[in-house]
C-alpha cells in the first residue's frame, strides 16, 4: 500500500491532477502532445487564405476541441490579416492533423517583411509542445524607383 501511495504522489509531484479515492478523480497521464506550424506566406494583392497546421503526436481517440488566437506583431489584425479570438478547431475521433483556413489581407503596397503570432489558448487537455506559430507574410510587391 506505501509503494502505491508513494507512486501517487510522484505523478502529482511531476504535474498530474489528483483527487480522492474516487476512480474517476485519479490523476491522468496523457501522452499526446499537440503543436501548431510556423509558416511563411506570400502576402498577394487581395484577400487570401491561409491555413494553420494543428498537429497531435498521435490520432485523438475522442474528439477534442483546441481553442486558437491571433497575436499582432509587425502585422496588425484586422489590417494585414483576419482577427482570431479564441476560434475552436475540432479534433474528431481518429485524426492528428487540422488545417484551419484563415484569411490574409494583401496590399500593392511595398513594405518590410511581416508576421504575427497564432496562439493555442485551450488545448483541450492535450499537452502542449509547441503552442504559438509564427507567421511570416511575405512583401511580394515591387519597389517603385524614382
Amino acid at each position: 500500500m506505501k509503494r502505491s501511495y508513494f507512486f501517487l504522489l510522484m505523478i502529482c509531484f511531476l504535474g498530474a491532477s489528483c483527487g480522492g479515492d474516487d476512480p474517476d478523480d485519479m490523476p491522468v497521464v496523457t501522452s499526446k502532445t499537440i503543436s501548431i506550424e510556423d509558416l511563411s506566406f506570400n502576402e498577394g494583392d487581395d484577400e487570401n487564405n491561409l491555413f494553420l497546421r494543428l498537429q497531435t503526436s498521435a490520432p485523438v481517440t475522442n474528439q477534442v476541441t483546441v481553442i486558437i488566437k491571433t497575436v499582432d506583431g509587425s502585422a496588425k489584425g484586422g489590417e494585414d490579416f483576419e482577427i482570431l479570438d479564441n476560434v475552436p478547431v475540432v479534433f474528431e475521433p481518429g485524426e492528428q492533423l487540422k488545417e484551419y483556413r484563415m484569411k490574409v489581407f494583401g496590399d500593392e503596397d511595398f513594405e518590410t517583411n511581416e508576421e504575427f503570432k497564432v496562439e493555442i489558448v485551450d488545448a483541450g487537455g492535450i499537452a502542449i509542445s509547441k503552442g504559438s506559430a509564427t507567421i511570416g507574410l511575405l512583401n511580394d510587391d515591387q519597389s517603385i524607383s524614382n
